[in-house]
């Protein structure tokens, strides 16, 4: 019985697409051999599982119809993998709750989930209840809806930016000129790539920190000299510039953490004997790597260059410090 519904519901939803001018009940109930009842249940059905429909009365008759260029079926047969695949990306968007990308993607997923739950109606519950992605740190998104319109619109049609950009250790925004190049997710963040009139060099901004933004009527023609993948490719996260050797040597009891993942794309791993493992890559902000270094603790050492070492060492002297002054006047109070 379940079967033999869903089946008629999507013969339902195929007569509705197909129909421009609406179809009637009396009409349905033909084109599906059941009562006037049935038809009306599956119509609620549609209604409850997402379908938009509208009814619209025409020379004294109901008519029946989706919305103005809704297609409910996808012209490409999606299968269970495909279909997981999708549901596990909108999760891993979820850190751009607010943004067009993570909207764009729930309404698309709405609109196959509804197709889905006549299809395999067991499916899409497994799929909500099934897959969890964790976020640690995620960035708010929900005010900066026109500044993404804007940043799109941009880079899409070659339009120079002028906007407000407040950086967390500035007490005053300042005011930039930008040719938007790229838009760049990276540690669940969003950032614009472009041409900094201004400082004359390639930038990157973090959105979530774009004030206002305005879209000027200045066309700009993309550099020759720009290559994203070559500049990225020498930042640890965000910096680029001139590359420096980095090595680390990661305790045996760390080593097989800091080897399973590819931390660099220039990253090489060196097993020793002692079963510790030196990774070595080539960065060029020495800031980044200490700040991630320092989370290992005892359990990294660096090997080269000096200069870094010597900042992993400054760094946790002044944490020693300030925690031991702190103790100092609990143990006076």
């Amino acid at each position: 019985m379940r079967g033999n519904q869903v089946t008629r519901q999507w013969r339902l939803v195929r007569l509705l697409s197909a129909a421009t001018r609406g179809r009637s009940i009396p009409d349905l109930q033909r084109e599906l051999g059941v009562t006037s009842r049935t038809v009306r249940r599956d119509l609620e059905a549609l209604e409850h599982a997402g379908f938009p429909l509208i009814s619209e009365t025409r020379r004294g008759e109901v008519l029946w119809r989706f919305i103005d260029g809704y297609q409910p079926e996808s012209p490409v047969a999606l299968t269970t993998d495909e279909l997981m695949a999708l549901y596990f990306s909108r999760r891993l968007l979820e850190p751009l709750h607010g943004t067009p990308m993570y909207e764009g993607i729930q309404s698309a997923l709405q609109k196959i989930g509804a197709v889905v739950s006549l299809r395999m109606p067991s499916l899409r519950g497994s799929l909500d209840s099934g897959i969890s992605v964790s976020s640690f740190g995620k960035k708010n998104y929900r005010k900066s809806g026109d500044v993404f319109d804007r940043l799109m619109r941009g880079m899409r049609n070659h339009f120079m930016l002028e906007f407000e950009y407040k950086a967390p250790k500035r007490e005053q925004a300042g005011r930039y000129r930008l040719d938007p190049y790229k838009l760049w997710y990276q540690d669940h963040g969003l950032y614009v790539v472009g041409w900094d009139h201004d400082h004359e060099d390639f930038r990157v901004f973090a959105v979530e920190r774009i004030i206002t933004v305005k879209l000027t009527n200045q066309r700009f023609e993309p550099r020759e000299d720009f290559n994203f993948h070559v500049l990225k490719n020498t930042a640890f996260r965000f910096v680029w510039g001139e590359p420096k050797q980095v090595q680390i040597r990661f305790s045996a009891d760390q080593a097989a953490y800091a080897r399973e993942r590819v931390w660099h794309v220039s990253q090489k791993a060196f097993e020793q004997e002692d079963g510790s493992v030196v990774l070595q890559f080539s960065v060029a902000d020495l800031s980044e790597v200490k700040r991630w270094l320092i989370g290992w603790g005892a359990g990294a050492e660096v090997l080269e260059p000096v200069e870094l070492a010597d900042e992993v060492l400054g760094e946790c002297l002044s944490v020693v410090s300030r925690v031991g002054s702190r103790a100092v006047a609990n143990t006076a109070g």
